[in-house]
């Protein structure tokens, strides 16, 4: 999977911090020092609280939603007291950073993509879908072709389409309540991915972050047709760095034997066949 820099701890003054859906929060902070090789699908972690505090003590982890030019940036839900206390920042403030962390998503493989006439498809649900926007960006930058499936609960949660369609991508949009493109789930839209293939082009590779119920759905999916799936975990994390061991996940090694990895550290991109959902 791929990787980055090491990881450095960066006191970064905000550029830019807004709502982009109720409860729904963008943070733009500059891009400096290692965060310039951030690949897609590693995080951040951020300490939120005022300079100086140690509460709340642990940082929280966020993907890198996009890169443009000498700024990136996260997005996030609200869900608790740290994501409240950092959706109070306001631009101007610094805040405590440490990353790139994790290993993101492979894409060298699929380099040949296009010529081969094939393509890949990343499928996002809710909070999940900002690190497949930075995806993108790399996928477009190596030109190779992709189609995006994003599910969300309703309408007022929809994040990251209006960037896409900004590029020229119709993301094919699902949400449960009906409220906006089709009923259903996002893994509905990857069986119609692969439905449509026969026709534009083969499927070689699945892309996802979500939920996990979600992602062992997608892994499965692309399994039972015989394509490749990555699927970037969200778990909780203590640390960041692999020392806590907060965020472990049963996953297979070489030879089949069944292993214990962390998120933070061995992820939070996985082979999706590798993965043991059941754990």
């Amino acid at each position: 999977m791929g990787g980055g820099a090491m990881p450095e701890q960066l006191r970064l003054q905000v550029l830019e911090h807004r709502m982009v859906a109720p409860g729904h929060f963008e943070l733009v902070l500059p891009l400096e020092r290692g965060m310039r090789e951030a690949a897609p699908g590693q995080f951040v972690n951020i300490a939120c609280r005022a300079e100086g505090a140690l509460d709340p003590l642990l940082r929280r982890p966020f993907s890198v939603y996009w890169v443009e030019g000498d700024a990136f940036a996260v997005l996030y839900r609200v869900v608790g007291r740290g994501t409240r206390l950092l959706s109070q920042v306001k631009a101007g403030d610094f805040v405590d950073v440490v990353g790139p962390l994790g290993r993101g998503f492979d894409i060298e493989p699929f380099a040949q993509a296009s010529k081969r006439g094939e393509r890949l498809v990343l499928a996002g649900g809710g909070v999940g879908v900002p690190p497949l926007y930075f995806l993108s960006q790399r996928l477009s930058e190596e030109g190779i072709p992709f189609t995006v499936a994003v599910g969300f609960a309703g309408r007022d949660q929809i994040v990251a389409v209006d960037r896409w369609r900004a590029r020229g991508v119709e993301p094919a949009i699902s949400t449960v309540d009906g409220s906006a493109g089709r009923r259903g789930l996002v893994t509905d839209l990857l069986e119609e991915a692969f439905a449509a293939a026969a026709h534009d082009g083969r499927v070689a590779g699945v892309f996802a972050c979500g939920p996990v119920r979600m992602l062992a759905a997608v892994a499965r999916i692309a399994a039972e047709r015989g394509v490749p799936s990555q699927v970037a975990m969200e778990e909780w994390m203590g640390c960041g760095l692999g020392v806590c061991l907060s965020c472990v996940t049963k996953v297979r090694g070489e030879g089949g034997s069944l292993e214990w990895a962390r998120v933070c550290r061995e992820g939070p991109v996985f082979d999706g066949a590798k993965v043991v959902w059941s754990a």
